[in-house]
């Protein structure tokens, strides 16, 4: 079993998705793989609910969130991709088809999303991913506070983040922590469970 295998294998033993709500942070080291995890993750809870889908970012009950990309004017163009954002945050890139990367998740990405969670899902959870929560800025912070406390619908909230210390305490306080493992080693995995 791989590294990947291990952790996800883990996530299930401490988490049944079939629960109204859950707000997970999943933390790590950054470039450990924490979205492909997520992404296995959503591919096993589709597989488990017989919900039929090729890529589970695009699934309409599915919203991504990141860092957004800001056309000349100063309009949100889209969030950046999970690879566009290890780019900038590698220093590689800063702009992408021409559009600049914003610093920060804003207020209103985070206004969207809550527009998003107010309807009821076409399946059974409406899922979150917030990659990479560390971007948060204060009232983007606030308003994904009230929206971890009171969902419209049931939700599944995967905030994505590589230092749980520059999260704030409020936000971590109504989530569940989920350590992304880089090397989980075989006596460690088996005897956590048994």
């Amino acid at each position: 079993m791989n590294n990947l295998e291990k952790n996800t294998d883990l996530f299930f033993k401490q988490y049944n998705l079939e629960k109204r709500n859950y707000n997970i942070i999943i933390h790590g080291k950054n470039g450990l793989g924490k979205f492909d995890f997520i992404i296995n993750i959503l591919n096993n809870y589709y597989k488990k609910n017989n919900i039929v889908t090729i890529d589970p970012v695009a699934h309409p009950d599915t919203y991504y969130l990141s860092l957004p990309l800001y056309d000349k004017s100063g309009k949100i163009i889209r969030s950046i991709n999970n690879n566009e954002r290890l780019l900038y945050e590698y220093g590689f890139e800063n702009t992408f088809d021409s559009y600049r990367v914003g610093s920060e998740i804003v207020i209103n990405q985070i206004r969207k999303l809550i527009e998003f969670t107010q309807f009821s899902p076409m399946e059974k959870h409406k899922i979150i991913i917030i990659n990479n929560c560390n971007y948060l800025n204060q009232e983007s912070s606030a308003a994904l506070l009230k929206t971890l406390e009171e969902t419209e619908s049931p939700s599944l909230f995967f905030l994505l983040s590589s230092e749980t210390s520059q999260i704030k305490d409020t936000i971590i306080s109504r989530c569940h922590l989920f350590s992304y493992s880089e090397n989980i080693i075989d006596g460690d995995y088996n005897s956590l469970y048994n």
